[in-house]
C-alpha cells in the first residue's frame, strides 16, 4: 500500500483502525474533558485520537516538507464505580487500556508506520476517574518501528 502522507489522511486511517481495534470502548476524534462525557461511556472507556503535531521532515532534494512524522496522542478517559470498586480496580483498568494501546501500535495501520513513544497513566490521582495517554509516532511505514 502507498504510504499515507497527509496529516488528515493519517488521522482518518488511524481513527478507522482504532474503531476496529478498540471495539469495546468509545472511540472519537478530538479531545473532550472527562466531565463532559457520560458516566456510562467513562466506565466503558473513551479513547480519543488527538493530533499533537508533525516533525522530522525529509531533507532530501525535492522532499521539502514531505515524509514527516505525525505525533498522535491516544487519550483514554475511564472511570470505575466508586461504590463497589477501589483505586486498585482503577489502576487495573488503566493498565488494561495501556496494553490495548500497545497492541494497537503493534497491529499497525495500512500505509502508516506506528511507533510507541510513551504511555502515562493518572496514577489514580482523581479516583474514581483515570486516564491513559499514549504518545505515538505515525510516519512512512519504513520510518517508524513497532
Amino acid at each position: 500500500m502507498k504510504p499515507i502522507e497527509r496529516i488528515d489522511d493519517r488521522r482518518d486511517a488511524i481513527l478507522a483502525a482504532m474503531q476496529a481495534h478498540f471495539s469495546a470502548r468509545v472511540v472519537q476524534a478530538g479531545w473532550q474533558h472527562y466531565r463532559e462525557q457520560a458516566e456510562a461511556d467513562l466506565q466503558q472507556g473513551v479513547v480519543m485520537l488527538v493530533i499533537d503535531g508533525e516533525s522530522d521532515y525529509s531533507e532530501r532534494l525535492g522532499m521539502a516538507a514531505k515524509a514527516g512524522t505525525t505525533t498522535v496522542l491516544l487519550v483514554c478517559h475511564a472511570a470505575v464505580d466508586q461504590q463497589t470498586q477501589t483505586q486498585a480496580d482503577l489502576q487495573d483498568l488503566e493498565l488494561d487500556i495501556a496494553e490495548e494501546c500497545k497492541a494497537f501500535v503493534r497491529a499497525g495501520v495500512d500505509g502508516i508506520g506506528l511507533g510507541l513513544q510513551s504511555i502515562n497513566t493518572s496514577r489514580q490521582l482523581e479516583y474514581p476517574y483515570g486516564f491513559v495517554v499514549a504518545r505515538v509516532d505515525a510516519g512512512a511505514p519504513e520510518a517508524t518501528t513497532h
